[in-house]
Order: C-alpha cells, then structure tokens, then sequence
C-alpha cells in the first residue's frame, strides 16, 4: 500500500507544473457485490456440522462501502488514489451454549488510471474509464458469545481468534462527472474487479489466525473434514478460505476541485 501512496505522489510532483493540471478531493457511499466462494463453502458447512438452533447469516453479498480520495488530471489523463471501507460480513449462529460470531470487514487502497471519454465546454472532465490496480485487507473477528454477554476469543472453543489476509485487486472502472460549478461535482461509478491473494505472499493466502491466545490457525473451507482431523492444518489447494473474489460496485458521490493549473 505505501508503493501505490508513493506512486500517486511521485505521478502528481512531475506533471504538477503542467498546464492542464487539476486536483479533486472527493469522496462517496456505494454498494458491491462481493462474491467470495470459498468463504460462502466455509460458513455453509459450519453451520452443517455445528447444526446450530438458530442462523444469522448476511444470505445478500451487497455489502455497504463508503470511500475517500484524491484524483489528479493530467490533461486527458487522470490518476486516482482512493481509500474504500467495506461493512456487513457478518455471521452469527446460536447455540444452546451461546452464539458463535463471525464478523468480517474488507479495506482497499486503490488507485485508478483513467483516459477522459468526454469532457464539458470549460474543459472538465465528464465521462472517464480507467484501469483498477489495488491491494486491499480482510480482517475477521471470530468470538463466542455466552448467555451472560462475555465474549470470548480464548481457546476454550476452536476457531476463536483473529483471521486476517492480503490481497490484490484488479478491474475496470467507468465514472460520469455532473459538474454543480467549477469546484463541485456529483459522481457515479460502476467497476467490476477481481480480487486475487498474491502467490509470492503465502502468509497472507489465506484467512489465517493471529491471535496470540492461540497457535496457528487457519478458516477451512470443510469445517467437518477440518474437526475429523482433530482441528490438524492440512496444506491442500482450496482446503483453506482464501481472499479470491469477484467484484461489481456502484458508487455515488461528490467531488470538490482543491487545484487547478
């Protein structure tokens, strides 16, 4: 993430003095389906196995996200920096002993490099469509909670902990500009990305525990399979949950001209 942020700036420092020079601050609320197979196969045969009494589980992979940013231009180029927080991987499954939670957030710092399709008469930019490179963070806090409200993370039950991972994210973005004055302009974006773990990473490949209450864990994919091997790691492709996903999000918002050449 700090190479993309030095990237960003190194890219706005050299054209800084160029005469189609602009900065946009902006920032927007959106909606993203997120589809993320091995997890789905995760929760599902956890809640076989465990056959809890009653299941809380988010069944709509639409998930809230709200980001922030900056967007250069260059002309008929313009390069993006955005931060995006992503809200509502939750699952929840109650037992006669108490409830067990999953509850999952997704970050990315992306940026996005794109070429003005059309622009206005005072030359701002209307429609763009760009090239989505980022590197993003899923983090999961997995607790059971007791009838009396304690919430533990102890290694009294298996899977307490917290899982994290990285990955990198790829896609295509489309962006329409409606311009309120010469500062100010609404947006809406609609990109479709593919979220892949970087294979030359493999200690973020997988969802994996960091608690230090517990020795190494990871989030398998057969939690039944997973239990008959005594809660033992096992090292097969696709045995773990992993952050391969694919993406569609739309978003609106509003940006605000901080400088123009």
């Amino acid at each position: 993430m700090k190479l993309l942020i030095t990237i960003y700036i190194s890219i706005s420092s050299l054209f800084a003095t160029a005469q189609d020079f602009a900065i946009d601050a902006f920032g927007g609320v959106g909606l993203s389906y997120i589809n993320n197979s091995s997890y789905n196969q995760f929760t599902e045969s956890y809640e076989r196995y465990t056959q809890p009494t009653n299941t809380f589980n988010a069944k709509s992979n639409t998930k809230p996200s709200f980001k922030l940013g900056l967007v250069s231009y260059f002309g008929n180029i313009s390069f993006e920096m955005g931060y995006t927080k992503h809200l509502g991987f939750n699952q929840h499954f109650d037992f006669a002993e108490g409830t067990r939670k999953f509850n999952m957030s997704y970050s990315s710092l992306k940026t996005v490099t794109s070429i003005v399709l059309s622009g206005n008469d005072e030359s701002r930019p209307v429609m763009t469509a760009g090239l989505i490179i980022g590197m993003g963070g899923m983090r999961m806090r997995s607790y059971f909670q007791y009838p009396d409200g304690t919430k533990s993370m102890g290694s009294e039950k298996d899977l307490n902990g917290i899982f994290d991972q990285y990955t990198t994210e790829f896609g295509l973005e489309l962006k329409y500009n409606l311009w309120l004055s010469n500062q100010a302009a609404l947006y809406a974006k609609a990109s479709m990305s593919l979220m892949r773990h970087v294979t030359d990473m493999e200690f973020h490949s997988y969802l994996r525990s960091i608690s230090m209450s517990l020795p190494l864990e990871y989030l398998p994919t057969d939690y039944e399979e997973y239990m008959n091997n005594g809660g033992v790691a096992y090292n097969y492709d696709g045995e773990y949950v992993s952050p391969n996903a694919f993406k569609l999000e739309v978003e609106l918002g509003l940006s605000y001209r901080l400088f123009n050449n």
